[in-house]
């Protein structure tokens, strides 16, 4: 192993990042409505770790900080300010904006009761979908309701087999009828609704077995 300048090893800041992450699952120096959080950030500090790393989705505390985002991000349309949460409208995620109200064509929205927070008060129905495992029943419930109602149903059309596909996409408050938002899906945003609803189908520990990689690599040859 290589040695560094200051006599520690080559691996010592990757050590040293790896504790501070860890270690934050005992520390969440966030809140909202008495829900602890990791980041007042959306949905994906939370969805992408749990599809992703096996430390993250086999551990207790970080179950439990997934379950408090979920529960933080109802409470958070819910409230007075954002009226809204009724079958389906909330998700706080990251995505296409319109840049009449957001001054960008691109925005990640963040749990703030600002003027400046969530401008065009968007609610992303894939940000619901990727916390499918904290709550499954109810959240298949709610993503049926915003199908029926149809207000964050977008059409696509491939031309490969003429056929149209539907898909949930975000939505503004402010003006869900004139909505050209969905323009493009960026798909690593997206990919919360596809790896949310895939749940329904694998095992319930699927994403906890195959994200770890070190003890079952023998699932991989």
């Amino acid at each position: 192993m290589s040695k560094q300048k200051n006599g520690g090893t080559a691996t010592a800041p990757i050590e040293a990042m790896w504790k501070a992450w860890d270690g934050r699952k005992t520390l969440p120096n966030h809140d909202y409505d008495g829900h602890p959080l990791l980041s007042e950030w959306s949905s994906y500090l939370v969805q992408l770790p749990y599809y992703m790393v096996h430390p993250f989705n086999s551990d207790a505390d970080f179950q439990s900080l997934f379950n408090s985002h979920y529960q933080a991000d109802k409470d958070y349309f819910s409230s007075s300010r954002n009226y809204a949460g009724e079958r389906g409208r909330f998700g706080l995620g990251a995505g296409p904006t319109q840049k009449w109200c957001a001054g960008k064509g691109y925005k990640a929205d963040q749990i703030k009761d600002k003027p400046d927070a969530q401008d065009c008060r968007v609610y992303s129905p894939y940000s619901i979908a990727g916390y499918m495992p904290t709550d499954p029943t109810e959240i298949k419930k709610t993503l049926l309701e915003l199908l029926e109602d149809g207000e964050s149903v977008s059409t696509f059309s491939l031309t490969d087999d003429g056929e149209d596909y539907h898909i949930l996409m975000r939505r503004s408050l402010l003006n869900p009828d004139d909505w050209t938002g969905d323009e493009m899906v960026t798909l690593v945003d997206f990919s919360s609704e596809i790896l949310g609803l895939s749940t329904i189908w694998l095992p319930e520990d699927f994403f906890q077995t195959y994200t770890n990689h070190f003890n079952q690599s023998n699932l991989f040859m």
